[in-house]
């Protein structure tokens, strides 16, 4: 068998022209394509990582607002139970000082009535020791009392009698 050496480098020339223009119109766009992609999945990933970054910063901000959060909420209901016991105390204070005060004012109500009903049985007892001694001396003064008395403050004469 015999070479031809033109068709071999024809063929070799070909060959060459076809690895450039597949250089030139196939593989650099594929490989900037697949650059390209690359890119853009690299960019997707650091805007993920970013995402992630920031919903984590955000979520230890949450974390870090509802620990301040319940420490104020601790504190304003301890506030709170403490004015709430403060109230309580002085509300009790005001009821002891009003019931005693009421204690004391029905104690000399009871007292000034105590006095005025003494006083009333002593006026009652003293006009009927009165209306009573006015008729034991009525029932006993007679006539011959009176004279009797009478004679005592005039002796009279013996015979008279």
């Amino acid at each position: 068998m015999l070479i031809d050496w033109f068709t071999v480098g024809a063929q070799l020339l070909n060959f060459i022209i076809l690895v450039w223009l597949m250089k030139r119109f196939l593989y650099t766009p594929v490989l900037d394509a697949i650059a390209a992609r690359e890119h853009k999945i690299a960019a997707e990933l650091a805007d993920a990582a970013a995402s992630r970054s920031e919903a984590q910063r955000q979520q230890d901000e949450f974390r870090q607002k509802n620990k301040v959060f319940d420490e104020q909420r601790t504190h304003l209901m301890r506030q709170a139970r403490e004015s709430a016991k403060a109230e309580h105390e002085r509300l009790q204070i005001e009821a002891r000082e009003a019931a005693d005060a009421a204690s004391a004012q029905r104690a000399n109500a009871q007292a000034a009535d105590a006095q005025q009903l003494h006083a009333e049985i002593t006026r009652h007892t003293q006009d009927q020791v009165f209306d009573i001694s006015r008729r034991v001396l009525g029932d006993l003064a007679s006539v011959s009392l009176e004279a009797a008395s009478l004679q005592g403050l005039h002796p009279a004469p013996d015979g008279c009698r």
